[in-house]
């Protein structure tokens, strides 16, 4: 695995994949787990026939809900490498431990399509999309109302141990963190699903210019001052 990690440390897009993505229109829903970014764009491909959705590479099996092509490529740490030393991806970046990865070949195939790419990533990836086409991008960061309704949401479904629940935590942080450094993200409060992806819908097709997301930004700086807060309380136990 370390030698993964330093190839990715150090991976840099070919010439033919930045080629491609300049030339996409691309929609990009982040947020930390369990903010819900998979239903909101589920919704966006409900409501319009406009997007087609990225499917990235994950070096895992799929869970029993989850199909190969359609939720993500299912890899192994062998295939991890071989696309990386190849330079088979746009974009590859560790996320909870795992490499995920967009190939080039998976933004051929949406460009081909001539739709809005739309994809749901880490930020670290969406720094990737925006240095190549800042123009045709639309960065959307998802916040739920408050911290009680993201613990309900993102481990009422899946029992975590203290380990796991320690790096998801650490994770959002970072992403908070991040897309609050940065002026491009628009961010949205996830409260109601279908409200949600409707403004969502607005924003990337450019029909709410006037979206004012300080309300949605200072939710979100609420909601990391409490993670930090919990996240040293259970550190110091």
């Amino acid at each position: 695995m370390e030698d993964i990690i330093k190839l990715v440390e150090n991976y840099r897009a070919p010439r033919e994949a930045v080629e491609v993505v300049k030339n996409m229109k691309i929609a990009l829903i982040i947020g930390i787990t369990g903010a819900g970014k998979n239903a909101v764009q589920d919704k966006l491909v409900e409501f319009s026939d406009d997007y087609a959705e990225i499917v990235t590479t994950i070096p895992r099996l799929p869970r029993p809900h989850e199909r190969n092509g359609v939720n993500y490529y299912f890899i192994n740490d062998d295939q991890v490498r071989e696309n990386l030393l190849n330079h088979k991806y746009f974009e590859a970046k560790i996320v909870h431990e795992r490499v995920y990865g967009t190939t080039t070949a998976e933004l051929e195939r949406i460009a081909a399509q001539h739709k809005i790419a739309l994809a749901d990533v880490d930020v670290q990836g969406v720094d990737e999309y925006h240095a190549a086409n800042s123009d045709n991008l639309t960065a959307i960061f998802l916040i739920p109302p408050d911290y009680q309704t993201w613990r309900e949401r993102l481990f009422g479904r899946v029992k975590f141990d203290d380990d796991e629940i320690a790096r998801r935590m650490r994770s959002a942080i970072m992403e908070i963190q991040h897309a609050l450094n940065r002026n491009y993200y628009h961010f949205v409060i996830n409260d109601d699903l279908d409200e949600t992806a409707k403004l969502a819908d607005k924003i990337i097709h450019g029909e709410f210019l006037d979206y004012n997301d300080t309300a949605a930004r200072g939710v979100a700086r609420e909601l990391l001052d409490e993670i930090i807060s919990l996240s040293n309380a259970s550190a110091t136990l």
